[in-house]
């Protein structure tokens, strides 16, 4: 998809409107997701993995599997991660002279 729509060069072709449709559509699958997963901003994880995975399959089509690419279960994992962790109050007085 990502390659139809770099050679589209009219961006009122048919084709372009069935790419559109399908990547947003996976993209809002992934925020339904990451909204049922009980991430913190399900919208932004949704657009920050939508991206990382984008450039994921340009960068496993230039430079191969064995590219930044390779990485992309960790970077995934890492980013999910960093959006699912709670946020503690701050701990009361009594309980920080404990």
């Amino acid at each position: 998809m990502v390659n139809a729509a770099v050679e589209l060069a009219e961006h009122n072709h048919p084709a372009r409107a069935v790419i559109e449709s399908f990547k947003t559509r996976q993209r809002d699958r992934l925020a339904q997701l990451c909204r049922d997963a009980g991430a913190r901003e399900p919208d932004l994880l949704a657009d920050t993995l939508t991206l990382l995975l984008e450039g994921a399959r340009v960068n496993r089509q230039s430079v191969g599997a064995e590219g930044s690419c390779a990485r992309f279960i960790r970077m995934g994992e890492a980013i999910v991660a960093s959006f699912m962790k709670d946020v503690s109050p701050a701990k009361s007085e009594t309980e920080q002279v404990a």
